[in-house]
């Protein structure tokens, strides 16, 4: 199986690591040739088109998603296998909760899309993941954003938690395209919660910290999991994205906001609990954030499958 890139937190460049030699042509495969066991379900009460969803058994399958609207799945690892989904065109993807503890090797959304806009909306990635699949000591991610990517992407009211290897992993767009978040939620992502790079990405009433949650239930090859070493916000050189009304909260870890290699941030208002590292003005920040969940942000798997608030 094709496997997506990683990355470890002291890599001194936006490109180290990023599977280089993987194409394109060679990661995707076609959504249609995926067997899936999948079942309609609806909630209590009296179901309509929109109280459906399909569910998605992992087997270690990469689903490709390309020019397409790909929306109300629930996606079901608790059997330990992994899943990946390659995100290749300028798709729109909704209503997707992911449920169980992740043990796979690599992220679960890749987004590789050359071109156009990307959106994500009502999005749940946070039952948490451990290390038990994984052969790279960061072991596996929430969302990634490819070197090979040239596309605009925007994350609307998506919950992404517990991850070792971030939460999203998106300071490629120092090579191209940006990333917008629009009132999403993390926390106890490894390396990072949030990591950006492009001075046209941007994040709006976002809340990102760490806490003493342990997601994982099994041990597994690499011993329990309990992370909470991340970064809330981490952003790369450039630099200079839009930080507007964001909460952080370091946790046990030693800053809250980090500047990568001479990058700059400017917090438009929000809060920080904990210190910031590098070019980091937070003159405008408060320092007691909300850490409240963002309104619109589901709260579990089957909530944003169905698409319940």
């Amino acid at each position: 199986m094709a496997q997506n890139s990683r990355t470890s937190e002291t890599d001194s460049t936006p490109n180290t690591g990023r599977n280089d030699g993987l194409s394109r042509r060679n990661y995707v495969r076609s959504l249609a040739a995926v067997a899936t066991a999948a079942t309609s379900l609806g909630v209590a009460g009296t179901a309509t088109a929109e109280d459906e969803y399909e569910v998605i058994e992992a087997n270690g399958q990469i689903v490709t998603i390309g020019d397409e609207t790909f929306e109300n799945k629930l996606i079901d690892v608790s059997n330990g296998n992994d899943i990946q989904f390659n995100v290749d065109g300028a798709a729109t993807i909704r209503n997707i909760g992911v449920h169980g503890l992740f043990q796979g090797d690599g992220f679960i959304f890749s987004i590789t899309a050359p071109s156009g806009t990307v959106e994500f909306e009502n999005i749940y990635i946070g039952d948490g993941a451990n290390k038990a699949g994984s052969g790279f000591t960061h072991g596996p991610g929430g969302i990634f954003y490819h070197n090979d990517a040239s596309a605009d992407v925007v994350f609307k009211e998506c919950n992404v938690q517990g991850f070792p290897n971030n939460g999203w992993y998106c300071s490629n767009t120092a090579n191209s395209g940006s990333i917008t978040w629009e009132r999403c939620f993390g926390k106890n992502n490894g390396v990072a919660t949030f990591r950006a790079a492009n001075q046209d990405d941007t994040l709006r009433e976002c809340v990102a910290y760490n806490d003493d949650t342990d997601y994982s239930t099994e041990n597994g090859s690499w011993g329990g999991y309990n992370e909470t070493s991340g970064r809330p916000l981490w952003v790369w050189e450039p630099g200079g994205i839009t930080v507007e009304d964001c909460h952080f909260d370091a946790g046990n870890y030693n800053s809250a906001v980090v500047a990568h290699q001479g990058a700059s941030i400017t917090l438009d208002g929000g809060a920080v609990a904990g210190s910031t590292q590098g070019n980091v003005d937070a003159s405008d920040a408060g320092s007691d954030p909300d850490l409240s969940l963002p309104d619109g942000v589901p709260e579990s798997a089957e909530a944003a499958a169905t698409g319940d608030d």
